[in-house]
């Protein structure tokens, strides 16, 4: 500091430039300076500022004089900066003395003049640096250029410093080689920080802190946006930074003119001249680089000049990395990133504490919370960018100035990457460490149990997959009922898509209705005794290719089929000898639940849906929440082969409890039994073409009839008007009237029953055989007929529109607004009864 003075008029001049300029040749020039020169200057030997005393001056330069002082309490020798003459400073030097303490006092560097101090007395500002031992650059290329090697050296140490400078924000604007000190124990220092700009502080390049009419920095190393008055970033000082080498290299400035306006023209719109001969081609592509008159195609910043200038060895490189990395992680503090991130990760940690419980109590499905998790995840990214982007004050929200030293593909790769990071602690937790909730019951048509489990033993019941398969599905089917033979494909496509993920075991139910399903489950079962799992997988198949025509004779020819013993299997059909194995697999899932053919437990997790569309979509759901379950366990230390016996430890062996569904006043429907007004309410859901209907029919009459006048059966009509049979039947049924219309209902679904249990063919209940029907009745004709000939009721419409808006699949019994599907055992039917009851009493 004790060195960077600067001459009077034009700074830094090289007398031995290839174009000298003609007042160089006046030899009236150094006189003028010297009667220009002030007689004295403003502090003699011994005078004071502050506690330091000043020993001697030392230089003088345009804007300021500097002095050789004592620190009396540290007892050390300083350099001491003052404006010059010591006249009373003006705002503008004022402020470029603020600037200069402020840019260098940021700053803790080898390669940047450190201050000390900072002060005023008598309205004199002073700036107290360390004293330099040495010479400025300028002064040694008067001696001629540098050799490549020591160039690189010197060029080293300029570009660490502006690489720290620039990592804090601020931008030197005036770097020439008169700025540039070269210590005697070889150190490089870069001074003079006086028009130094802090990033983001709104400094104008134009503004006046020099005297009037001086221009702010230096021409000949000037960049081309500060020559056109443009505001100066990190680019600007790389360009000065070529400058610089080249004249290291060459001796001679990249750019000459005879005057500033010829210089500023050569900047923007020339090339600058050659560099020697014998420059290593490295520095050459370097200086280049640096002197583009577009910004965006030099280097970013002073790290980028130190990692390419120490290519070779790489560990400045190194050095350059972690200078950007401190200067990333600066701007983060300044700009309050870590602020807004743990304002977003406490709200959004109240969102979720806010979000979950209702989502339980509404019983949403456990997706739900998923969809929010990943939301609030999202989030994360977006925070901090807008954290980094914008500057939130009390007094309202502003736009951070850009920080040009940091590259912006790194600055936006580093955002997303901290607001990744610091949303993966949430994530792990929910996809990992979290265990889910237990909702409350299921209480839908399309159904599982969530979370909750239902212990589900699979015994000896056959088996396909790996036995260590994550997912076991046990199968509640019959092997004649048309749903459990539309799930057959859906648990094909399974298996493909999660090989050796599912482990699928069988469990009977044939249901009354189906009067061939025992003996086809006792022929799978004696397969299986015979030839082991694999025939009992083929029968399977067959069984189900054959449904639902499953007589004997069919039954046969697929034993013969398969090999086997067809007396062994004959004995056992005739003695079932597997009635007791099947009935177990019944009472199981009527202990568990009883909602329908086929039921499926996925883990002990109940799945069921009357609609055959939606079933695939609910077993593969169920698949993958359980294969997400199933990797967390593992991770907790559950080995594979013991993952059923695990989730069934905890898994509960109460069934669980039936839909329920909210029913309206059945108004005028069909109804029998008790008085209306004291009498419990049976609702029936059934069409009466099916055949669903005429099996359960007899059994819900037994059962109701030894409750006497407690109970009052009413009819819901859910037939498919679509349907011939189903609309035939509902409109002579419908057209009976009320008094008739049990008698039309009995002798239908007696009909059914007697005709088997396959969907009639369409003369089953012709319309001959109907009318018929309803004259052995004594329904009036003429009404009958005309009901007939004019179709559905308006009023008729509506009750059959609201009906299937109920429960739009047929075969459903509600009591109490329990919800009881077709295959469930009457025991059920009786339980829910006298609970209802009982509440009544």
């Amino acid at each position: 500091m004790a060195l960077e003075a600067k001459r009077m008029g034009r700074p830094d001049r090289d007398d031995s430039e290839s174009e000298p300029r003609e007042d160089s040749r006046d030899p009236l020039l150094p006189l003028l300076e010297r009667m220009a020169r002030p007689p004295e200057t403003a502090f003699a030997p011994g005078a004071w500022l502050g506690r330091y005393r000043i020993v001697s001056f030392v230089d003088r330069g345009g804007m300021g004089e500097v002095y050789r002082a004592h620190d009396e309490r540290l007892g050390r020798d300083v350099a001491i900066k003052v404006v010059r003459s010591g006249e009373r400073a003006s705002p503008a030097l004022q402020k470029r003395f603020e600037t200069e303490a402020k840019a260098v006092g940021s700053l803790n560097h080898p390669n940047v003049v450190a201050v000390f101090d900072a002060g005023e007395q008598d309205g004199c500002p002073y700036l107290v640096t360390e004293l330099l031992d040495g010479e400025t650059l300028a002064q040694r290329l008067r001696g001629g250029a540098l050799t490549p090697t020591a160039a690189v050296e010197v060029a080293l140490g300029i570009a660490r410093g502006l690489a720290a400078a620039h990592a804090v924000g601020v931008v030197h604007r005036d770097l020439k080689p008169s700025n540039v000190f070269l210590t005697k124990d070889g150190g490089v220092k870069v001074l003079d920080f006086g028009l130094a700009k802090l990033v983001g502080d709104g400094s104008s390049m134009r503004e006046p802190v020099t005297e009037t009419g001086a221009i702010l920095g230096t021409v000949e190393y000037m960049s081309p946006e500060q020559v056109r008055g443009q505001p100066a970033d990190p680019r600007s000082d790389v360009f000065s930074f070529g400058a610089v080498l080249y004249e290291m290299l060459s001796g001679s400035r990249a750019f000459g003119g005879k005057s500033d306006v010829e210089t500023g023209y050569a900047i923007v719109n020339d090339e600058p001249r050659a560099v020697p001969a014998g420059t290593p081609r490295r520095l050459a592509r370097l200086i280049a680089r640096c002197l583009a008159k577009k910004p965006e195609d030099r280097f970013q910043f002073g790290g980028e000049l130190v990692g390419s200038l120490a290519a070779p060895s790489g560990r400045a490189g190194r050095a350059a990395r972690r200078m950007e990395a401190g200067g990333l992680m600066a701007e983060l503090k300044r700009r309050r990133v870590f602020h807004a991130l743990v304002g977003y990760g406490i709200a959004a940690f109240a969102v979720l504490q806010i979000v979950e419980p209702i989502m339980h109590g509404l019983r949403w499905p456990d997706e739900v919370l998923t969809y929010v998790v990943v939301a609030l995840a999202a989030g994360f990214p977006v925070v901090v960018s807008l954290a980094w982007i914008f500057d939130v004050k009390a007094t309202g929200i502003d736009r951070t100035p850009p920080m040009p030293n940091l590259r912006r593909r790194r600055v936006a790769v580093a955002l997303i990457a901290i607001g990744v990071l610091a949303s993966a602690p949430g994530l792990v937790w929910y996809l990992v460490l979290r265990k889910p909730a237990q909702p409350a019951s299921a209480g839908t048509t399309a159904t599982t149990s969530g979370p909750q489990r239902r212990r589900v033993p699979i015994g000896n019941s056959p088996s396909r997959g790996p036995a260590d398969a994550p997912v076991t599905i046990v199968e509640f089917g019959d092997f004649q009922c048309p749903s459990s033979r539309q799930a057959e494909p859906m648990l094909r496509r399974l298996f493909q898509k999660y090989p050796d993920k599912i482990r699928l075991v069988w469990k009977d139910e044939p249901l009354g209705v189906h009067l061939d399903a025992d003996d086809a489950a006792s022929l799978a079962r004696e397969a299986l005794r015979q030839k082991g799992p694999d025939a009992f997988w083929r029968v399977h198949d067959k069984l189900f290719a054959a449904a639902p025509r499953l007589g004997r004779p069919v039954l046969e020819r697929i034993a013969v089929g398969e090999g086997l013993d067809i007396g062994a299997v004959t004995t056992a059909l005739r003695e079932g000898r597997y009635r007791a194995a099947i009935d177990a697999d019944v009472d199981l899932v009527d202990a568990i639940s009883k909602t329908g053919t086929p039921t499926f437990f996925i883990n002990g997790r109940a799945a069921f849906t009357d609609d055959a569309d939606a079933l695939e979509k609910l077993l593969e759901k169920g698949v993958a929440e359980e294969l997400a379950e199933a990797r967390r366990r593992i991770v907790a230390g559950v080995p594979a082969a013991a993952l059923y016996d695990d989730v069934q430890r905890d898994a509960e062996s109460t069934p669980l409890p039936p839909e329920r569904v909210k029913l309206p006043d059945p108004g005028g429907r069909p109804a029998r039994g008790g008085p209306a007004q004291s009498a419990l309410l049976v609702h029936e859901f059934c069409d009466l073409s099916l055949v669903w209907c005429a099996w359960i029919e007899p059994q819900l009459r037994r059962t109701l009839a030894s409750y006497g006048d407690e109970v009052r059966l009413v009819w819901w009509d859910v037939s498919d008007p679509q349907q011939q049979n189903s609309a035939r039947v509902m409109k002579a049924a419908t057209a009976a009237g009320n008094d008739a219309f049990w008698k039309m209902h009995d002798a239908i679904l007696a009909r059914q029953w007697r005709e088997g249990f396959e969907e009639p063919p369409p003369e089953t209940l012709s319309a001959a055989w109907l009318r018929q029907l309803a004259q052995e009745i004594g329904v009036d004709m003429a009404v009958y007929d005309y009901a007939i000939a004019t179709g559905l009721r308006e009023h008729e419409k509506r009750q059959l529109a609201e009906a299937r808006s109920l429960m739009p699949r047929s075969g459903r019994i509600v009591i109490d607004d329990e919800v009881y599907g077709s295959g469930a055992p009457p025991h059920l039917w009786r339980s829910a009864i006298d609970r209802a009851l009982a509440r009544r009493r």
